[in-house]
């Protein structure tokens, strides 16, 4: 189960995801994050410091919605990322989405 809270009226645009991430409800993350991108002032922020799994399927989600955010001048950042979140871009063959300062383990 995935909970989401995000705030708009700052920027950057800040999402905090808590719980599981899988393939499926990661859906509610890219949706949660398309409706704040004309907010954010240019950056998106993803804390996923309370997420307590994390797979393939979400990270490759993740991959295509920072090029989707990338082509209308959008950012996303990942922030407070847990071993199982970099583990996950690690195996798609994308370790260089979570910034080593950014990583919990």
């Amino acid at each position: 189960m995935l909970r989401l809270d995000w705030t708009r009226d700052v920027q950057p645009a800040r999402i905090v995801a808590v719980g599981q991430v899988d393939g499926h409800v990661v859906i509610s993350l890219v949706a949660a994050a398309r409706r704040v991108a004309p907010d954010s002032g240019g950056a998106i922020v993803v804390d996923l410091s309370s997420v307590t799994f994390f797979e393939g399927a979400a990270a490759r989600a993740l991959l295509d919605l920072r090029s989707e955010l990338a082509r209308s001048g959008t950012k996303l950042r990942l922030e407070n990322v847990p071993y199982c979140v970099a583990r996950a871009f690690d195996f798609v063959g994308v370790p260089t989405m979570v910034p080593r300062d950014q990583r919990l383990d």
